[in-house]
C-alpha cells in the first residue's frame, strides 16, 4: 500500500471513529440525564403522593399504590443506570473522542505541512500507532466498567509472516 494510501486510509478512519464515538457520546449524554431525571421526578411524586391529605380513604389508597408502584420503577430506573451506567460510558467515549479529534487536526497538519500534501510513512505509522493507543486504551476502560479484567481479554497477537 503507497503512503498516499495509507494516508487515506488513515484519514478515513479517523472520520469514521469520531463520528462514532460522537454519537455514541450523545446518546449515552442523553440517557444518562433522562435517567437521572426520571428518578428524581419519580422520588418527588412517591413523596407528594404519600404525604397528601385527601379526604376520602379510595383516594389515599389510590395514592399509596400509585406511590408502590413508582418506586418500582425507581429501582428498576436505578438498577439499569447502575448495570449499563451511561454517565460513565458518556464520560469514557468524550475522551475518546477527543483523542480523535486530536489525531485528526495532527494528521491534518502534518499534511498541511508535506510537499504536495503526501506524508512521510514514519509521521503516518506514529499517528497510526497512537489511533490503535486510543483505541485499545477505550477498550480498556470499556472492560473495567463491566468488571473484566483486561488481563482475561489480550490482544491478538499478530501472525508471523509465512
Amino acid at each position: 500500500m503507497s503512503t498516499k494510501d495509507q494516508q487515506s486510509y488513515l484519514e478515513a478512519q479517523l472520520k469514521d471513529l469520531a463520528d462514532r464515538f460522537k454519537q455514541d457520546r450523545q446518546r449515552h449524554k442523553r440517557l444518562a440525564v433522562a435517567l437521572k431525571a426520571l428518578t428524581v421526578s419519580m422520588a418527588g411524586v412517591v413523596t407528594v403522593l404519600l404525604g397528601w391529605k385527601v379526604s376520602s380513604e379510595a383516594q389515599s389508597l389510590l395514592f399509596a399504590n400509585i406511590a408502590l408502584l413508582l418506586g418500582a420503577a425507581i429501582t428498576v430506573v436505578s438498577a439499569y443506570e447502575a448495570f449499563f451506567d451511561p454517565r460513565a460510558l458518556w464520560v469514557r467515549e468524550t475522551v475518546v473522542f477527543a483523542r480523535l479529534i486530536d489525531l485528526e487536526r495532527d494528521l491534518a497538519y502534518a499534511v498541511a505541512g508535506a510537499k504536495d500534501g503526501d506524508v512521510d510513512s514514519g509521521t503516518l505509522e506514529t499517528l497510526k500507532a497512537r489511533l490503535d493507543a486510543v483505541l485499545e486504551e477505550s477498550l480498556k476502560g470499556w472492560l473495567r466498567l463491566r468488571g473484566q479484567d483486561d488481563q482475561a481479554h489480550p490482544a491478538p497477537k499478530p501472525k508471523p509472516n509465512s
